[in-house]
């Protein structure tokens, strides 16, 4: 009877394991489907270990890894999901799992955060802040890599009449720069030629007196450089609608620090996709 037992509980935990989740569908273009059934595959739809997916000719579907990995698949043909799971393995390149890690969470469990606060995933997302309660911006971090383009940063502050002041250190640095600020945003690309140099700087919202909350990180990079980096950054190989594809992109970027770049695709995405709540998000750290 014990062994009855025995064999009947990995018989069920065996299933169990095997009903898991193993994918999301992320896109899925032109016609495949799963277990023969005649209905497409669509974005947001799950796939087991134990399922069979066709892709049809000229189909493209990328697929969300349980460990938050992405495979793209175009060859027609009967692939076991099974199969797939050792993909799961390979490095994706210029990607970052933070991502993809919203994208799973949105889709298999619908009804949390997720789809409202894609941020709450990104590994910049309150790991470093240096600012206080005199001063508060929609950035996510303290720190801007920067090479050129409209960038604007908006503000709220206690500080009567704020200045924008640019030190040459972030303890004890000369003050290298110091604009008064009407409203509550400046336009960083304004005050770029106080930036003598590729050089790491620090600004903060001060008093006339450059007397406020600890310095934001501001690295001022070469074209040449910035540019080089942010080819690294931006994904290669997935082929996905443009709003979605600019909002990646947008994503990875706010992720790396290189805001005024971020900000560009975030404009796009809206542009391309005006309904979207998490583009429109996306986009409103940038805007008053």
């Amino acid at each position: 009877m014990k062994s009855i037992f025995i064999l009947l509980f990995l018989l069920l935990s065996g299933n169990v394991r095997a009903q898991e989740v193993s994918f999301v569908v992320y896109h899925a273009q032109g016609q495949s489907t799963i277990n023969g059934k005649p209905l497409s595959l669509k974005k947001g739809d799950k796939l087991t270990g134990s399922d069979v997916v066709t892709i049809g000719k000229g189909a493209k579907l990328v697929l969300i890894c349980s460990n938050y990995n992405a495979i793209q698949l175009s060859t027609p043909g009967r692939v076991n999901a099974k199969s797939l799971l050792q993909r799961c393995q390979e490095k994706t390149g210029s990607y970052t799992a933070s991502y993809f890690k919203y994208v799973w969470e949105e889709f298999t469990h619908p009804h949390g955060y997720p789809d409202k606060d894609p941020t709450k995933f990104m590994r910049n997302s309150g790991a470093v802040s240096r600012g206080c309660n005199q001063v508060e911006t929609k950035l996510l971090t303290d720190t801007v890599i920067y090479a050129e383009g409209p960038l604007p940063i908006n503000f709220n502050t206690s500080i009567p009449s704020p200045y924008l002041t640019v030190y040459s250190e972030a303890e004890n640095g000369e003050v290298i720069g110091q604009w008064k600020i009407k409203g509550n945003m400046f336009a960083l690309d304004s005050v770029k030629s106080v930036f003598k140099k590729p050089a790491t700087y620090y600004w903060q919202i001060t008093d006339d007196n450059a007397q406020g909350c600890p310095p934001n990180v501001l690295s001022i990079v070469p074209n040449k450089e910035y540019n080089a980096a942010i080819q690294k950054i931006l994904p290669k190989k997935l082929s996905l609608p443009a709003a979605e594809e600019a909002f990646l992109k947008g994503y990875l970027l706010e992720e790396a620090f290189y805001l005024a770049e971020a900000k560009k695709y975030y404009d796009l995405a809206v542009r391309l996709d005006p309904k979207n709540e998490a583009y429109k998000q996306a986009q409103s750290r940038f805007y008053e």
